[in-house]
C-alpha cells in the first residue's frame, strides 16, 4: 500500500508534504531498536556460552585436583584433560 495514493488514508491523515519523510523516519527508527535488541540478545548468548565453557574447565580441573589428592598418578589425568588445561594443572599449587 502507498500511504500517499491511498484514498481512505488521505482523507484521516490529510495531505502532508513531509507525510512520507515522516513515515520513513518512523520505519527507520523501529529497525533501529530491532537491530538493537538482536544485537543485545547476541552478546547475551555469547555471555552464557562463555560461562558455561568456564564453568566445564572449573570442573574438570576441580576432578583432577580430586584425583591428584586421591593418589592417581599424574599420566592417567593428563589423559582425561588437554594439553593446556595439564599444564596449568601441574603449575597449581597444592
Amino acid at each position: 500500500m502507498d500511504p500517499k495514493a491511498d484514498l481512505t488514508f488521505k482523507l484521516v491523515f490529510g495531505e502532508h508534504r513531509d507525510l512520507a519523510m515522516s513515515l520513513l523516519a518512523y520505519e527507520r527508527f523501529w529497525m533501529a531498536i530491532n537491530d538493537e535488541e538482536a544485537h543485545i540478545e547476541t552478546k547475551y548468548l555469547e555471555g552464557i556460552e562463555e560461562g558455561l565453557a568456564k564453568g566445564r574447565t572449573e570442573e574438570r580441573l576441580a576432578n583432577a585436583r580430586s584425583l591428584k589428592e586421591n593418589g592417581v598418578p599424574l599420566d592417567i589425568i593428563a589423559k582425561s584433560l588437554s594439553q593446556r588445561l595439564f599444564q596449568g594443572f601441574c603449575h597449581y599449587p597444592f
